[in-house]
């Protein structure tokens, strides 16, 4: 976990998630309501073009905080970041049982959800500072 690699994992699987909302998502949203308790999904946005922009704004930021960390050689900084990720994933699940259907993001955030707890793990374990 201490070469550069470790801290790209964030960044990766973040795209692989990304990508299948933002195939599926302007299909998904022709056919179906995107409000739950009053609240859009995907922040009301219905385009390809402007979902990959929102996209690769975040992916930069994650880039940014990856090279930062490993430069600091932080995980705690990585770690930090992965948490409200990890709430990401569990907010797709939660709109899958409140639509009852498929929602774009919820096949990859039940492959990742594993994958994200134990990473986030290894980086808490890795900190100096204590939690």
């Amino acid at each position: 976990m201490h070469n550069f690699s470790s801290y790209w994992i964030l960044p990766l699987i973040f795209m692989f998630h990304d990508f299948e909302e933002l195939v599926f998502v302007p299909y998904w949203l022709k056919d179906h309501n995107p409000k739950i308790h009053g609240h859009v999904l995907f922040g009301g946005v219905n385009r390809s073009d402007i979902l990959a922009a929102g996209i690769w704004e975040e992916f930069c930021m994650y880039l940014l905080l990856a090279t930062v960390a490993y430069i600091m050689d932080s995980p705690l900084l990585v770690a930090t970041a992965t948490l409200p990720y990890l709430f990401h994933l569990i907010m797709h699940l939660v709109f899958v049982f409140n639509k009852r259907t498929y929602v774009p993001g919820a096949i990859t955030a039940i492959i990742e959800l594993p994958i994200i707890i134990v990473y986030l793990y290894g980086l808490t374990t890795l900190t100096k500072a204590s939690l």
